[in-house]
């Protein structure tokens, strides 16, 4: 089965300044991550891997975002495919580069220094970070055993 990244986009982006710096607590940028892999019955050739972003400068603003990818594949997408580890861990790593160039150019571009979030092994995430559904429900069997 061949897999490619078709699309990508923003779904929802919050991006407030800090009203008072001085008040601002911490001296470095705060990042948290989680993502959702789905698929849908009726779309047996593409799924969807959605990051749910959340950033802090460090004093200068708060970002909270959802950055949708779509992956599609050249053959129908089976259960052991859904519950194998590329959709939990190497379609983010392919995702995530996107994500750290978005945020480095969004925070350049509105007047800040450029924030550059740090790399990330996918293998060592935590499970409660990563999660699987299948027609709005969720799958149980994706957990990895080692990491």
């Amino acid at each position: 089965m061949q897999i490619q990244l078709s699309q990508f986009f923003i779904r929802n982006l919050q991006f407030d300044q800090i009203p008072n710096p001085a008040d601002a607590t911490g001296n470095e940028n705060e990042f948290e991550f989680g993502f959702v892999a789905s698929f849908y019955s009726q779309r047996n050739r593409d799924f969807f891997v959605e990051f749910h972003i959340t950033l802090q400068s460090q004093k200068d603003f708060i970002c909270k975002f959802s950055y949708v990818f779509l992956f599609a594949t050249d053959d129908d997408i089976t259960l052991d495919f859904i519950k194998s580890p590329f959709p939990i861990i190497n379609a983010p790593a392919i995702a995530f580069p996107y994500i750290r160039t978005f945020v480095s150019n969004l925070s350049l571009n509105a007047g800040y220094p450029p924030i550059i979030l740090p790399s990330v092994n996918f293998l060592q995430i935590e499970d409660e970070k990563r999660t699987v559904y299948l027609d709005g429900a969720l799958v149980e069997s994706v957990k990895l055993i080692s990491k």
